[in-house]
């Protein structure tokens, strides 16, 4: 009974407090950090990406794996997609990239292999083309048009992976550009333009 009464008092406090905080975003100004609009649910290992100005896309991760949706910073409204086809946890890629057919695509990847495409004309949900490798929690920047996914785990969960693979717009599929020196997972990593290098 006691062992109950310990686990009970754990979950409590899991929903509690540590899924609340999972709620809370932040904005920066240019100069510090206030109060941004608080997710409809707690979440982590989730994906984000710009739809445009001021607009963001949210996808997947532990608090609602399958859920999608827009969030507008300065009204602090929330737009929901359609539900995701599949659950998308262990740490996804997101990308918003012109579509072929009209409109945009928000490319949802990684967490496995699966790769989910919708699109803003359509407003439904689409599979794209797998993965190569099934990668979890994946590092994620846009690239061009497009967007890169590197890093993270393989499916062991344990091997860190080398590949970079840039989502090719016009085919659909997933290109490998380049091998990083050694597998990374759990990194820092930043967008440099480049004007800003002197090669």
């Amino acid at each position: 009974m006691y062992i109950d009464q310990a686990i009970l008092v754990f979950l409590y406090y899991l929903l509690k407090t540590f899924f609340p905080r999972y709620q809370e975003t932040e904005i920066f100004d240019g100069t510090s950090f206030t109060p941004g609009p608080r997710l409809p649910v707690g979440t982590y290992f989730h994906c984000t990406a710009e739809v445009e100005p001021g607009r963001v896309l949210v996808a997947g991760g532990r608090g609602d794996p399958d859920r999608a949706y827009v969030m507008d910073v300065d009204t602090g409204e929330f737009t929901d997609l359609p539900s995701m086809p599949s659950s998308k946890t262990n740490g996804i890629a997101c990308g918003v990239v012109p579509s072929p057919n009209g409109g945009t695509d928000y490319v949802v990847a990684g967490g496995g292999d699966g790769v989910e495409i919708y699109n803003t004309v359509l407003g439904t949900w689409r599979p794209g083309t797998l993965l190569p490798e099934a990668i979890q929690y994946p590092a994620y920047l846009p690239y061009g048009d497009s967007f890169i996914v590197f890093g993270g785990f393989d499916s062991s969960g344990t091997d860190p992976i080398e590949t970079v693979y840039l989502y090719n717009i016009d085919r659909g599929t997933w290109d490998i550009i380049a091998e990083l020196r050694i597998g990374r997972e759990d990194f820092g990593y930043a967008y440099v333009s480049e004007e800003n290098l002197d090669c």
